[in-house]
């Protein structure tokens, strides 16, 4: 592992130690997240580009930013055991 990595790995897992939460536990947490916004981009289509054009345009964080943020969470704690 790279000093980065290792740097990142141990500032989520203050993170993690400060909000009182295992990975296992973030990592339910986070799939009940990603499953919901996959299911309403599913389900509403137009909506949810809509949604995400809007939130670009003012320079603000998209729904799609919210799901790759949700997937690198993820496989950081997933990777946390390796």
């Amino acid at each position: 592992m790279t000093f980065q990595l290792l740097s990142e790995l141990d500032e989520l897992n203050a993170a993690l130690e400060k909000d009182g939460v295992t990975g296992s536990e973030l990592l339910r947490k986070l799939d009940d997240i990603y499953v919901a916004l996959t299911k309403f981009a599913s389900d509403y289509p137009t909506t949810w580009q809509y949604l995400c054009q809007s939130a670009l345009s003012t320079g603000e964080m998209t729904l799609g930013d919210a799901l790759s943020a949700i997937e690198w969470g993820v496989n950081a704690i997933d990777g946390e055991g390796e």
